[in-house]
């Protein structure tokens, strides 16, 4: 498990679990982005929904995503 995924495990469980309502930031990667700046996600549904309860709790929501 890299760096990057226990954090964001532990940023899940902290909205989920704790019952935080808002959080400063929150910051996901992304498969691709189209000409429309459109993301798309790759993966399975179970962790998606974890992602977009994360990202509603989030004042700032940074998508990071490269050119591969």
């Amino acid at each position: 498990m890299t760096t990057l995924d226990t954090a964001k495990q532990a940023a899940a469980r902290a909205a989920v679990d704790d019952h935080i309502n808002s959080l400063d930031v929150a910051i996901d990667g992304v498969s691709e982005i189209d000409v429309q700046f459109n993301c798309l996600k790759g993966g399975g549904g179970g962790c998606h929904t974890q992602e977009k309860l994360v990202a509603s709790c989030a004042k700032k929501f940074i998508v990071i995503g490269d050119e591969a």
